[in-house]
């Protein structure tokens, strides 16, 4: 028996799935190699793939969101986590290549996998390099669900920052009411419909720009 190992740079957050004959193994960023036993001494295909995301906007994603609201406006205001450049953060293209490995005795595989990027309204494919074996075929597949899910994690940071500020205003609000400090409490409601029409205003504006770059995809 011999052993085929297979060492991957797995960027952080992807999985990289790795095939040989019809096993099926998982690589991560945390845990980047793999070993596989195999019999004969022949020429095996070894399958390399960066498999498209799913959506992230399942019930059970939008009720964790929710529960979660308050603390995650906490930390998102604490590290200025609002970057309205989130489309950076798309991964356009998924990848399925087969390499080509005459495998005769115990053989270590490195492959260096380099992530799809959008950036400055260009999509760069992904990239993959091995040192042993010959790459012959590489598919790349548009990473349809990842371009709105980017566009939903900024709404999502977005919406828990100004839950966050509602709260305090609000918390402030009751406080002026009780105290009947009346121009406080309309100084409160009028800051708080302010921002909410920003808030709108700013999702519209980024929504336009998630729609041009779904058309520029044809998608």
């Amino acid at each position: 028996m011999m052993k085929l190992k297979v060492k991957c740079s797995v960027p952080e957050g992807e999985i990289i799935y790795i095939k040989v004959n019809d096993e099926v193994k998982e690589l991560y960023s945390f845990e980047s190699f793999t070993v596989f036993n195999l019999d004969e001494k022949k020429q095996y295909v070894l399958e390399v793939e960066r498999r498209p995301d799913k959506s992230n906007r399942s019930l059970i994603n939008l009720l964790i969101f929710v529960v979660t609201i308050i603390i995650q406006g906490l930390f998102n205001a604490l590290l200025m986590n609002v970057d309205t450049d989130w489309f950076n953060q798309i991964t356009p293209y998924g990848m399925k290549a087969k390499i080509i490995i005459d495998l005769n005795e115990d053989t270590e595989v490195n492959l260096v996998y380099v992530s799809s990027k959008y950036n400055k309204n260009k999509c760069i494919k992904p990239k993959l390099n091995t040192d042993v074996g010959k790459i012959t075929s590489i598919n790349y597949i548009i990473n349809k669900a990842d371009f709105k899910n980017q566009y939903f994690n900024y709404v999502k940071r977005l919406l828990s920052v100004y839950s966050l500020v509602l709260a305090l205003f609000n918390f402030l609000l009751i406080v002026a009411m009780k105290n009947n400090i009346l121009y406080a409490a309309l100084f409160m409601i009028f800051i708080m419909v302010i921002l909410l029409l920003g808030l709108i205003i700013t999702f519209i504006r980024q929504h336009r720009k998630l729609s041009n770059i779904l058309k520029n995809f044809n998608l």
